[in-house]
């Protein structure tokens, strides 16, 4: 797997070397001389990691690291400042705006190789870790809503088979040469079930679209800032409505990064 790196950089010269020394390990490579620039060219590149020089014009490193940080598509692409400044402040303020490492002038390229690795494998870790937990939450999710759906569905199958049994009756009463049906107990007792069965099944098939249409509001989460999932109701499944502040809604937007106001839940892309 090409690794895709940028570098960011006003000086040519530290570019081309940066440039040399990583393209020559098999990584890809992108750069941009100032943090616009830059801040511009990670809407399309977006590298899996980048090297920042902390002192450019108009936009330093840290303003730049500050705003890629703030934007959730960009916020956990790693960051390993360049910088000439080893005064702990200086330092403390680089972690401080969200850079994982840093890397002194003049570059040293064992060490600078390193580091690109030792960032490249823990962000490649971590997003394989996330992939897994959102594997098991959806996993979880599943098991609800079958849950959730089956159950309806298991009550409408028995109003089926129960209003197949009263038409039959019906019709064998009918065979047999019974004229007064009005007159018949047994018939008055089918039409009640009848009855019973039709508020039964429209109840459940209710249920099923309820789970459907917030299915759907679910999916929509992404295209809104806050919308409100009810998969079900009276069922013993938590509800993956965002509102209640639920055990679900609590594992599900933490695990897959939606915002959520109720759990404190936000978003991680």
């Amino acid at each position: 797997m090409v690794h895709n790196v940028m570098i960011v950089d006003d000086t040519l010269k530290n570019i081309q070397v940066l440039g040399t020394i990583l393209r020559q390990q098999g990584y890809q490579v992108n750069a941009a001389q100032n943090g616009l620039q830059a801040l511009e060219m990670v809407k399309e590149v977006m590298p899996e990691l980048i090297l920042l020089d902390v002192m450019m014009p108009e936009l330093d490193g840290y303003e730049t690291c500050t705003r890629l940080t703030a934007n959730d598509d960009t916020r956990d692409i790693p960051v390993i400042f360049l910088t000439a400044k080893v005064e702990p402040e200086d330092i403390l303020k680089g972690f401080e705006v969200g850079a994982v490492d840093y890397v002194t002038k003049p570059f040293n390229a064992p060490e600078l190789l390193q580091r690109v690795k030792t960032h490249l494998a823990l962000h490649s870790a971590q997003s394989q870790l996330v992939m897994q937990a959102n594997m098991v939450s959806l996993g979880r999710l599943v098991a609800g809503i079958t849950h959730d759906v089956n159950n309806p569905i298991g009550a409408l199958r028995g109003v089926v088979d129960v209003t197949a049994r009263c038409v039959q009756a019906i019709r064998d009463m009918i065979a047999a040469g019974v004229t007064d049906l009005a007159g018949e107990a047994r018939f008055a007792k089918m039409l009640d079930l009848i009855d019973t069965n039709t508020k039964v099944a429209d109840e459940a098939s209710a249920r099923v679209q309820k789970v459907i249409d917030s299915l759907r509001n679910f999916s929509r989460l992404d295209e809104a800032e806050v919308q409100e999932a009810d998969i079900h109701e009276a069922s013993t499944v938590p509800s993956i409505c965002c509102s209640t502040g639920s055990e679900t809604a609590s594992w599900w937007c933490a695990s897959t990064a939606v915002t959520c106001r109720a759990s404190g839940v936000t978003r991680n892309s």
